[in-house]
């Protein structure tokens, strides 16, 4: 698997501060604020080109914004007061990981169908609770997973302007659960790329911890 570091930064957020304020009421927002930890650079994809993921989690009713990324990211480039920064090397648990080890996982994905007949025919649609946990048990193993439950499932709503002025809407699923690791590294590759559609967006992220049996 690659050698390249991958870092993982939790900023608990202030809501108090503006720019956090506007960032939790818009996609397109938070976007920016995400890239500009991190330097321009010359590609046609550089948040994918950097390994940017981020999502937004609530933790004891506090925005919690996990950035992960393959390059250290700046962080006095956030707003003075934005929050409370932490930053870790995940090199450490990619470690620990091998068949066999069983984690829990959190993931928010944006999971999405395009009918062939109806109304929506040829559009994408959000899927629902029960085919969003069947599409992630489908892809799980390709990912080196191999699931232990049924997830839980979240709803989540993601709103805001693109930067072409048009609406963007998404309809996630927090999916929390436990699995055991198949492949390291499939799950590596998984875990560096994302899973599923609106990374730019706060999707896609899966977040590993080891599962302590007491």
């Amino acid at each position: 698997m690659a050698d390249s570091e991958l870092w993982l930064a939790r900023v608990r957020m202030n809501a108090r501060n503006a720019q956090v304020r506007r960032d939790l009421r818009g996609v397109e927002d938070l976007h920016r604020t995400v890239m500009s930890m991190f330097p321009d650079i010359e590609s046609e994809s550089p948040r994918e080109e950097m390994g940017v993921l981020h999502r937004l989690d609530i933790v004891n009713e506090r925005p919690v914004l996990l950035v992960q990324t393959n390059r250290e990211p700046n962080l006095s480039a956030l707003a003075e007061g934005y929050g409370d920064v932490a930053v870790v090397s995940l090199r450490t648990l990619f470690e620990k990981l091998e068949p066999g080890v069983a984690v829990r996982y959190r993931l928010l994905v944006n999971a999405t169908k395009r009918p062939k007949t109806g109304e929506m025919a040829g559009k994408r649609v959000a899927l629902g609770a029960a085919d969003t946990v069947k599409w992630w048990g489908e892809r799980a193993p390709s990912v080196g997973l191999t699931l232990a439950e049924e997830p839980t499932t979240v709803k989540d709503t993601l709103t805001g302007g693109s930067s072409q002025g048009a609406k963007v809407t998404l309809r996630p699923w927090r999916l929390d659960g436990v699995a055991d690791v198949a492949d390291v590294e499939k799950l590596e590759a998984g875990v560096r790329a994302g899973i599923g559609r609106g990374r730019a967006y706060g999707c896609g992220l899966l977040s590993l911890a080891l599962l302590r049996v007491e």
